[in-house]
């Protein structure tokens, strides 16, 4: 997800570096994100599915949505 944010330059206009972000997010998430480089090459090393969370993310928001269009 944060490379993602990263890529698609959602904030600060695309300002910012990938490893203040990951700080960032790391601090306020309070997770450990010190080695975002090796995490991205972690992932990009998968074999099946490469972006498994923002696929679930994704399927969870849908079926959210499709659940409450039902009411």
């Amino acid at each position: 997800m944060l490379y993602g944010i990263y890529v698609r330059r959602c904030l600060n206009n695309g300002q910012i570096e990938l490893k203040e972000l990951a700080d960032y997010f790391g601090n306020f998430l309070n997770i450990d994100l010190k080695d975002i480089y090796r995490i991205y090459l972690n992932i990009r090393s998968r074999k099946d599915n490469r972006t498994l969370f923002l696929d679930s993310m994704i399927d969870g928001l849908n079926h959210k949505m499709d659940e409450d269009d039902k009411r």
